[in-house]
């Protein structure tokens, strides 16, 4: 595989412009200057001394950059035109240079050609009309540029910037940006079906829109009365996004009232929206906007931080006489940073928002807001100097609530802590006296337990068994519980007792296994109110066989694990299921033999007959018979398989096994 380096340079650079154009834009202040000064020149370049190594081309190097690339397109275009109408042959050097720069495997290898107009594609025809158009508004853009510097005659009087007007710069900052983007977008449709072009294409849009976004802010930020309606580069598609957040009305460290207002309207821009007749609190770090109470209830509200805030302007109200009581804020927006809280908007069309006060507004108001955001505190504060002042200050807005300093903290978690015990408490009340109650009837079934075994007072059969039915509802009397012993060791013994005197009888009842699934809700159903913890199950199974006890745990090839008694071997599994699963002759053979016919049990002795028939056995028959689960027949028959007592016949019906005539056939 061939390397295009085309591609790679582009690719390079491409994502160098993309990376370091967003950390510019979103955290510059962290950022060394020889860093901030790639990217800033001419009118924002970087103000300031650095000792630092700084990457920087001069603007006035650019002469260069202009000459060798007339140069170079003046050639650029006699070649191909002479390749392309006079059929000349591209020089040996020059077809090297481009197989090493854009592989061997490029579209064109300078091959004489005639040109023909049936090759033009609608494509082309697109493009060129594209790419002329775009030429055009560049070169007026070029022209009005110029002019804000000259007078009538064309000479220049002035080397201040001005804000520039007419054509596409009406609607966006940097036309002549935009028109390079639809220039190069053009020759994309062009050269359609060039691999290397795309790569190009990328490198100049990512250039062409991070400049264009320096331009639009430094706009911004030089002219107070710059249009509100442009954007950066792209009409309607680059805005600058709502800063508003959702945030308490508490004052964070550091933080200090200013002043409040009443009566006041949001604009999405020129857009009118449901948030009005609301009162805004100016503090150091952030402008607070809520109902009516809800920032003295300390509720939620809106909050849009100054450090969003370009610049403050007061636009004069549509009536007539010019009264104080329609007058209007701007407040020109820049980009939110990374980890932006959401707010009311996710998305907003304007890089401004105005607040409308509609019962007047002190004449001071501009100025403290602005004065407020170049002192800028929220930067210069630092979390662990907590001013002594901010109470006093507090008692002037008594309509904030407050919550300041460590001790404002506390106290909040300590309230809600309190609150949260007596919420627990009331929804617990009724299960205390259930608990209560179910000590009461462990007590009673201890005393019936007693009479039951000695049989005291007239106490019928059928009373007994009644008792006996109320008992095993009732569960264990008296369960094995942690906080009786002082040793997880001896609690687990304890408990792997307790297991073997209640799980003996229904694991035999059941055929000597049962699953761990089922003992695990077998046993809390009986521990009622004490229940037994999974883990806790499992430690105690474990000890079951050091402590000989009459059950034992065991665990499948599959992972299936199960109780089983101590007598209840691999070996007797085994041997129960293939005698199970003879054929009828062979069921008499066992039966003449005594000590073997012993361990079968009566469920085995029935199916036994049924099989004279049948011969064969599927995991839901065997169940079916012996009054187990599927699976823990399925692993009867799977270990008499292992141990080659069974054969398995595996169709679309099933897994269906079969005794093992191999061993039974001497010929």
């Amino acid at each position: 595989m061939e390397l295009n380096l085309l591609k790679i340079g582009f690719s390079c650079i491409t994502i160098f412009v993309v990376v370091i154009g967003c950390l510019i834009n979103s955290i510059e202040k962290y950022l060394p200057v020889f860093l901030t000064r790639t990217f800033r020149h001419g009118k924002y370049a970087y103000k300031g001394k650095s000792s630092q190594w700084v990457i920087e081309v001069p603007k006035s190097w650019f002469r260069h950059f202009y000459l060798f690339a007339s140069v170079y397109s003046a050639l650029a275009l006699i070649l191909t035109c002479g390749i392309y109408f006079l059929s000349w042959q591209l020089s040996p050097w020059l077809v090297m240079l481009l197989d090493l720069l854009a592989s061997s495997n490029r579209k064109a290898h300078g091959l004489p050609a005639i040109f023909q107009l049936k090759e033009i594609t609608l494509g082309n025809i697109y493009g060129s009309v594209l790419f002329l158009w775009a030429s055009y508004h560049q070169y007026k853009a070029a022209v009005l540029l110029a002019n804000l510097r000259k007078d009538g005659k064309g000479s220049i009087v002035t080397l201040q910037h001005h804000v520039p007007r007419g054509d596409w710069f009406e609607m966006v900052s940097s036309p002549h940006n935009l028109a390079e983007v639809m220039i190069y977008l053009a020759l994309t449709f062009i050269l359609w079906g060039s691999s290397t072009w795309p790569f190009v294409f990328l490198w100049v849009l990512s250039n062409q829109v991070e400049t264009a976004l320096l331009t639009h802010w430094w706009y911004i930020s030089k002219f107070k009365d710059y249009p509100t309606d442009r954007k950066a580069i792209i009409p309607y598609v680059l805005y600058k996004m709502d800063r508003f957040e959702h945030a308490e009305a508490r004052l964070t460290f550091g933080e200090n009232f200013i002043i409040r207002e009443q009566g006041v309207k949001l604009y999405d821009g020129d857009e009118k929206t449901t948030f009005e007749g609301g009162e805004i609190v100016l503090t150091s770090h952030r402008l607070l906007w809520g109902r009516p109470g809800d920032i003295q209830r300390g509720l939620t509200c809106l909050s849009l931080p100054l450090r969003y805030v370009v610049f403050v302007e007061e636009e004069a109200g549509g009536g007539s006489f010019g009264f104080s009581r329609s007058k209007k804020i701007v407040l020109h927006l820049s980009e939110a940073l990374p980890g932006k809280i959401p707010g009311p908007v996710n998305r907003s069309i304007h890089h401004y928002v105005k607040l409308s006060f509609k019962e007047g507004l002190e004449n001071n108001f501009l100025k403290i807001i602005n004065e407020t955001i170049q002192n800028k505190k929220w930067e210069s504060f630092s979390p662990a100097a907590i001013p002594s002042q901010v109470e006093d200050e507090w008692k002037d807005a008594p309509n904030i609530k407050l919550r300041t300093g460590i001790v404002g903290i506390e106290r909040g978690i300590q309230e809600k802590q309190k609150a949260t015990d007596e919420s627990i408490s009331r929804a617990f009340q009724d299960l205390n006296k259930l608990m209560d109650m179910a000590k009461d009837m462990v007590n009673l079934s201890k005393s019936i337990s007693q009479k039951i075994r000695e049989r005291q007072g007239d106490i019928t059969e059928d009373e007994t068994v009644r008792f006996k039915s109320y008992l095993l509802s009732l569960g264990i009397d008296d369960p094995v519980t942690r906080n009786d012993f002082r040793s997880e060791s001896q609690y687990y013994k304890e408990l792997a007792r307790q297991l073997a005197d209640i799980l003996e009888q229904p694991i035999r009842e059941v055929g000597g296994m049962m699953a761990l699934t089922d003992v695990y809700c077998r046993v809390n159903r009986a521990r009622g109110l004490e229940l037994l913890s999974a883990e806790d199950l499992i430690q105690a199974c474990h000890m079951l066989e050091k402590l000989n006890l009459p059950i034992r745990l065991c665990e499948f090839d599959s992972g299936v694990k199960v109780l089983q008694l101590q007598s209840h071997s691999d070996a007797n599994v085994v041997k129960n299921t293939a005698l199970a699963s003879v054929m009828h002759e062979n069921i008499k053979m066992h039966r003449a033999n005594s000590e073997r016919y012993v361990i079968l049990n009566e469920a085995f002795e029935l199916y036994c007959f049924q099989l004279e028939d049948q011969g064969s056995l599927t995991a839901e028959e065997l169940a079916q018979t012996l009054g187990i689960s599927v699976l823990l027949a399925k692993e009867r028959l799977l270990t008499t398989e292992k141990h080659g007592k069974a054969c398995r016949d595996e169709s679309i019906e099933g897994l269906r096994f079969y005794p093992n005539q191999f061993l039974q056939r001497e010929d």
